[in-house]
């Protein structure tokens, strides 16, 4: 008699995956593609344009046909890819610290960013393969006049890739653990997204002014496709760092590679409009560094000033030079908060030197307005430093409120809702560009508010950062002379 085989069902055979594949994306994909969320949207989808194809059909078509069958196709795999998948990586990391399971998976060879990527890839290849099975309904699409297939195609991977970037925001921002941040996430994004999707689905009008964006028949067009490209992609990253720093261990250093990367990307920006200053405005190429600044902000100053000797060494070992990047590259609010300083005068003397005189004078005070806006929170945070977890929900928190008083007081008086007081007031400097057209007030007066928000911001986080770097390093000189035990110093 035979002894019954003790090889797992499955493993005989072939493997559904190869062994190359990272084992977090093979544990998420087997868990997201069995789940009933997953199943009930992939057979749904096809079950409704099955149905609606076969309507159209029977009704004979029309000239407008064509028009109505791409714009529902698009809508409908719009609804999927950036609503439902998106919302399922909400919970992608929130459930792993809920149950306690982080701890265990860093303990084999996975870490932070592999666990998080990990999560973030498997909803993208889910989203992937409802996108495949979409593309033979665009074949039965072509049988009707007027198809522009490149433009179709496109416009369909440029959904795509929006889908990349909010399931990476979603996820990332999974590892905060706060529900109010991710409910925040929720009710800023669905009005807005049901209403472009229902664009999609009930008119043709949205569909076919994308259409024109998409066809590619000139230079220019390929501008805002490539800025939805690199802006969804660049937002992606950065929200996936921002949740892995939320689950990475302290000796594990992740912000100078975040903002280095920022800081290049800046420059690649501004060196871009550069290159086609005869084509293209450079106002945008400052208004698309200083949105960079601000997400760099969010990042920078919500992080812990907790430091390690393992972090710390590497720019030790490298003398003064070391020491003084450090200042700016190593963890920390505190050298966040100098970092943001130096990207900021960065885009304003690019600003100074390359902008037309009429553009520059409006522009000029753009990027100490945001740094101001940025710093405003920290000596609330400072004081309260002990007692606050974790920084990233109280710091996003503490920015709604100072956008919610500023709009308040934008609403108070609307005779004289942007004059010079109000522009004070945290993100208040968003007035000056009205104020500049109603009252024509010369350059000189918006040199004084760069250089008013400038100094005040650095004035805000003046006191705080000092304190902390002041503790940090006595604290950190203790450790390396053995007068205290090596411990992250929390400031």
């Amino acid at each position: 008699m035979s002894s019954p085989s003790t090889e797992p069902k499955g493993v005989s055979g072939e493997s559904d995956f190869p062994d190359w594949l990272s084992p977090m994306l093979v544990k998420e994909l087997r868990q997201g593609m069995r789940t009933n969320t997953f199943a009930s949207v992939f057979i749904g989808v096809q079950a409704l344009l099955t149905l609606f194809l076969f309507m159209t059909f029977l009704s004979g078509g029309g000239a407008l046909t064509g028009d109505r069958i791409s714009s529902f196709i698009l809508g409908f795999f719009a609804l999927v890819a950036l609503i439902i998948q998106p919302l399922r990586g909400l919970s992608a990391v929130s459930n792993e610290v809920k149950e306690q399971t982080i701890d265990l998976m860093q303990l084999t060879r996975l870490n932070s960013w592999r666990i998080v990527s990990g999560k973030w890839s498997s909803l993208v290849i889910q989203t992937g393969l409802v996108l495949t099975t979409m593309i033979p309904y665009l074949v039965m699409r072509y049988y009707f006049s007027g198809m522009q297939p490149l433009a179709e195609l496109s416009l369909l991977f440029a959904v795509f890739v929006l889908s990349v970037g909010f399931t990476g925001l979603t996820v990332g921002l999974s590892a905060t653990q706060s529900a109010a941040v991710r409910g925040l996430v929720v009710l800023a994004a669905m009005p807005l997204g049901f209403a472009v999707i229902a664009g999609f689905i009930f008119t043709t009008d949205l569909h076919r002014g994308l259409l024109r964006d998409f066809d590619f028949s000139s230079a220019r067009d390929f501008a805002f496709p490539g800025l939805v490209l690199g802006a969804a992609l660049y937002g992606c990253y950065y929200f996936l760092e921002l949740g892995t720093t939320q689950i990475s261990s302290l000796s594990e250093n992740r912000s100078t590679k975040k903002r280095l990367i920022g800081f290049a990307l800046i420059l690649v920006i501004q060196f871009a409009f550069l290159l086609f200053a005869d084509k293209v405005d450079q106002v945008g190429a400052v208004l698309l560094s200083v949105c960079v600044l601000a997400a760099l902000g969010f990042d920078c100053l919500s992080e812990r000033a907790q430091l390690t000797r393992k972090v710390s060494e590497p720019f030790h070992k490298k003398g003064p030079l070391g020491r003084l990047a450090g200042v700016f590259l190593l963890p920390g609010w505190h050298t966040g908060a100098l970092f943001l300083t130096v990207v900021a005068l960065e885009i304003y003397f690019f600003s100074l030197f390359t902008q037309p005189s009429s553009d520059w004078d409006e522009m000029s005070f753009l990027p100490s307005g945001v740094l101001y806006s940025l710093l405003a929170p920290l000596p609330v945070l400072y004081l309260f430093r002990r007692k606050v977890k974790n920084r990233l929900p109280i710091y996003i928190s503490a920015q709604v409120v100072l956008g919610i008083l500023f709009t308040l007081t934008m609403n108070i008086d609307t005779r004289s809702r942007l004059d010079e007081v109000i522009a004070v007031i945290p993100w208040g400097f968003f007035g000056l560009f009205e104020y500049s057209y109603q009252k024509s007030a010369d350059a000189s007066s918006f040199i004084a508010w760069h250089w008013g928000y400038l100094v005040t911001g650095l004035l805000l986080s003046a006191l705080p950062v000092l304190f902390t770097f002041r503790r940090q390093s006595r604290e950190l000189s203790q450790a390396e002379t053995g007068l205290a035990p090596d411990e992250p110093t929390d400031v």
